[in-house]
């Protein structure tokens, strides 16, 4: 979804629902900055926390904004895929899935882990300027 006061200034906003960490109040979770959001709300069957964020400030090397958001509101850096993970586990778990039996918490973790890496690398890698 874009977001911006006109269509030259609107940005690209994702959003995504993970797990409410335990220990926490709604008071607790929620903000909204300029570019990052976050509130806890009612999903079809579960409670969750809801982020949206600005995929432009998000995949700029440069901006700190985020690390920044995610120290403030995140106890370690894989938390929020930490969350993720558990509240799609319980969603499958909740609904009849024939992909529950073969479910496998490793290759998951694995699957995350490759994903945030590649996202990483690709954000850092310069490309040769003789590469068409």
């Amino acid at each position: 979804m874009l977001i911006g006061e006109t269509p030259d200034t609107a940005h690209p906003w994702v959003w995504m629902n993970v797990a409410v960490p335990e220990g926490r109040s709604a008071a607790e979770l929620q903000f909204d900055y300029e570019v990052c959001n976050a509130t806890v709300v009612n999903y079809p069957s579960e409670t969750v926390w809801s982020w949206g964020f600005d995929l432009d400030a998000f995949f700029d090397p440069k901006d700190t904004r985020f690390k920044e958001i995610f120290d403030r509101y995140l106890r370690h850096d894989n938390e929020l895929f930490d969350l993720a993970y558990a509240l799609n586990k319980r969603l499958m778990a909740k609904q009849p899935s024939m992909w529950i039996p073969s479910h496998n918490p490793y290759l998951a973790s694995e699957l995350l882990a490759g994903a945030f890496i590649a996202d990483d690398l690709s954000a850092t890698h310069e490309k040769d300027p003789l590469e068409a």
